[in-house]
């Protein structure tokens, strides 16, 4: 069985739905063991697995949709947490299974939305005058390996644009990479958070430990894509 994924033309409040891949089968059901048990995704070729997860996440993974750019979650998709166990026709990458969870969102939480232009608060990743301080990666073939808390991004052969992925979700706000950077690269970006009591005496702003690295973070206003949910529901429990 084919189900439709709850794509809905931009800017519009109804429209014509497009057939998505879908699991062969799958079960849904609610974890009440609250955000501070692990969570996350465990894919293996062929099955999907998912752990903990509010919905607002699960949607999230799977349209892609960055820090800022998803509205209209009520309190429960942010709060109540669902176990997922689904099994894929054939041999599927976690790639795939993104494009399979989104069917699944659509048949059992009734996902419907859409996208839309709005005007928004954001901020650009530039270069400083000075260029890059931190280098390339000498073996630009190497997998990846990164240290991330809450205040730090560091490793080394880390693509570019991961990179300015984790700093969106560290500061909770869309980042428009204009760098021209591209590749992998050895670096360390460690600050402390603006608000903290004791930042000018623990350590650099964002702002500071960015220009450091030769970067910089220039606010800007203008037209984003973003995702707006018109509505969900909890799911049945299988």
């Amino acid at each position: 069985m084919r189900f439709l994924a709850a794509l809905l033309v931009s800017g519009a409040c109804a429209g014509a739905q497009d057939p998505t891949p879908s699991f062969e089968a799958a079960t849904v059901k609610v974890n009440n063991l609250g955000p501070t048990s692990p969570n996350g995704f465990s894919p293996t070729p062929g099955r999907l697995r998912v752990t903990n997860m509010p919905l607002q996440q699960l949607i999230q993974a799977a349209y892609h949709i960055k820090t800022g750019m998803l509205f209209g979650t009520a309190a429960w998709m942010q709060s109540e947490r669902f176990d997922i166990d689904a099994k894929a026709p054939g041999s599927s990458t976690f790639e795939e299974d993104m494009v399979m969870l989104r069917a699944l969102l659509a048949e059992r939480f009734q996902l419907k939305f859409h996208r839309e232009t709005r005007q928004l608060k954001i901020q650009t990743l530039v270069l400083a005058k000075s260029g890059p301080k931190f280098q390339l990666s000498k073996d630009q073939d190497q997998k990846e390996r990164v240290n991330i808390r809450p205040t730090e991004i560091s490793g080394t052969d880390i693509p570019f644009g991961h990179f300015v992925t984790i700093l969106e979700a560290q500061l909770g706000y869309p980042i428009l990479n204009e760098t021209g950077l591209s590749g992998q690269f050895d670096l360390s970006l460690k600050y402390v958070r603006d608000d903290s009591p004791a930042a000018a005496a623990d350590g650099p702003s964002v702002f500071a430990a960015l220009a450091d690295l030769g970067l910089k973070l220039e606010a800007r206003q203008g037209p984003v894509e973003v995702f707006v949910i018109d509505s969900a529901e909890r799911p049945r429990e299988n």
